[in-house]
């Protein structure tokens, strides 16, 4: 059991590293919503990327383009006084440093994150400015702030805490992503300095921020994406492809109109059609009148049964990697895109790819999530050789019967995982006891009423199981109170664990063990009938006989 107890660590490692770098994500995109200016802004910025990268100090420098130099908007130092930070704050800002020196310098002119364990083997190290502030530097991150291929300046952590250690590639991952984050409330304070007639496109704008990154859904990320900039620069119709990596092609992820389905069967290779355009060459474009531009393609109006008239294409980009193109589709009031729409699509699309990166973070840390709560299933029924498949079965039966009941999607999730990782405290069974074909002793059978416990016990310190813990629990307390381990009775038993012991026992009874071959399916609802209001929660009992003969169960059951 070591290998796979150090496999399942190192998987809910990762997810743990997933789930930190999803948060900071969500934590960074909150700064959109500050009212002050850029300055207060980006120092508390770098005060909490500094916390989530466990960073002793940092440096925001952003290039000025009329003098060529570096201007040090931000720096913070942790663990110091306010009046001896404010200090070197004061020395740092008074630095003029040309935008070709330094690390900061490199990193700004070719784009390429740096991590250096050792800045003094670095030779374009300023070990001057360190040494003004009076501030001894040994390791460091530094990043680009870049938006729509644009480089605004460099983002510099400084000596990974606790002392004598230093960042990782997992932190340079963290802090790339950050900075684009960054970068992103850059702009978008930039906008929100403008006036006149761009005041109230720019409200809508700093809403859509908001409401795109209001859930962690796909689906629902791309819906509202498309609502948003539909509504921003009043187009008729919106599409968003998404890069398929496996084929290096784009599929229509979301679309509006009947005919949506049929859409998102359609592939387009880069270069080809307008978003295939878009896509190959990571820029955006304005047709005005699609009949007279060879690049359009009428394959999604052969499927939809709309009329391109103009069309409106930018791509979506993160971490200055293509993630798909979204599309606007003929002026609502009959005029022409013009470049104000361009640019406000495009600010749109910024904040969009990174909820959609943000989407499927979270969604890679579900899949991976369940592949590691699978695997640990087949390692229990490993153990038991009677089991093999029956968590799977379970499963299936639990949830069917879940949704039967209109249980709600949370209770369901909790459900389901209840019934793979049930009998999670079999590790502490030995397998003499699990594969015994003869009657077990009266301490064997003690030992397997634990399992429930044991399994609680086990899974209790992970965030994600907490809400099946109690349905493992309780998975073999009765309604008339005579079960274990609590003696719970009636509503007093999780709703989950009712659920569970109604499929957990059907399957049981109808599927062939060594010793006893597995009784018909209409037996067993007869019998589980019997003991419904003694052993099963009556509502459970009939609406999973509902369940069956509705054919639910077909492809599950025999």
């Amino acid at each position: 059991m070591t290998t796979n107890n150090q496999s399942s660590e190192y998987l809910f490692s990762a997810i743990r590293g997933l789930e930190h770098r999803a948060s900071a994500l969500t934590q960074i995109t909150e700064f959109v919503r500050c009212i002050e200016d850029i300055g207060q802004v980006l120092d508390k910025l770098l005060k909490k990327v500094m916390e989530l990268a466990g960073a002793d100090a940092g440096v925001i420098a952003l290039a000025d383009s009329g003098s060529s130099e570096f201007k040090f908007i931000a720096a913070a130092w942790a663990g110091i006084s306010p009046t001896e930070a404010a200090a070197r704050e004061n020395v740092f800002k008074a630095v003029r440093m040309d935008i070709t020196e330094g690390v900061i310098g490199q990193v700004y002119k070719t784009g390429d994150p740096q991590v250096l364990s050792k800045v003094s083997e670095n030779s374009r190290f300023r070990k001057d400015i360190s040494d003004l502030v009076r501030y001894e530097i040994k390791n460091l991150i530094a990043v680009p702030l870049t938006i729509d291929d644009r480089r605004l300046g460099v983002l510099e952590l400084c000596n990974k805490k606790p002392d004598g250690s230093a960042f990782t590639n997992e932190d340079l991952a963290l802090v790339v992503a950050l900075s684009n984050q960054i970068a992103l409330v850059m702009e978008a304070h930039k906008l929100r300095e403008q006036s006149g007639r761009q005041v109230n496109q720019l409200g809508l704008l700093l809403k859509s921020l908001e409401i795109v990154n209001s859930s962690l859904a796909l689906d629902v990320v791309l819906d509202n994406l498309m609502g948003m900039g539909m509504q921003l620069i009043g187009a008729e119709a919106a599409s968003i492809l998404l890069m398929d990596e496996e084929l290096g092609q784009l599929y229509f992820a979301a679309a509006t109109g009947a005919k949506k389905e049929e859409m998102k069967r359609i592939y387009l290779k880069k270069g080809e059609g307008i978003a295939g355009w878009v896509a190959d060459r990571g820029e955006v474009l304005l047709i005005p009148d699609v009949s007279k531009d060879q690049r359009f393609s009428k394959k999604a109006d052969k499927a939809s049964g709309f009329m391109t008239k103009s069309i409106l294409a930018v791509p979506l980009k993160t971490e200055g990697k293509l993630v798909g193109v979204a599309e606007a589709i003929n002026k609502k009031d009959g005029s022409e895109f013009n470049e104000t729409d361009a640019q406000m699509l495009s600010t749109l699309a910024s904040y969009g790819a990174m909820a959609i990166q943000k989407a499927q973070l979270y969604q890679d840390v579900s899949e991976l999530f369940m592949a590691t709560i699978r695997a640990l299933a087949d390692a229990i029924e490993a153990k038991d050789a009677t089991t093999r498949g029956r968590a799977e079965r379970i499963r299936k039966l639990a949830v069917a019967l879940a949704e039967e009941m209109k249980l709600g999607e949370k209770e369901t999730k909790d459900i389901e995982l209840a019934a793979l990782m049930h009998d999670v405290g079999k590790i502490a069974v030995p397998d003499s006891i699990l594969n015994k074909n003869e009657n077990l002793t009266e301490e064997e059978y003690r030992t397997l009423m634990r399992v429930p416990m044991i399994g609680a016990e086990i899974l209790s310190p992970i965030k994600q199981l907490r809400g099946a813990v109690p349905v493992i629990r309780h998975a073999n307390e009765r309604w008339d109170g005579k079960g274990y381990p609590d003696r719970l009775s009636g509503s007093n038993i999780p709703q989950g664990s009712r659920v569970l012991a109604v499929a957990n026992t059907f399957d049981a009874m109808t599927t062939d063990r060594p010793y006893r071959q597995g009784l018909p399916d209409d037996v067993a609802l007869k019998e589980m009938a019997s003991y419904a209001g003694v052993q099963f929660d009556p509502a459970c009992v009939e609406a999973f006989i509902r369940a069956y003969r509705k054919g639910k169960f077909k492809g599950i059951t025999r």
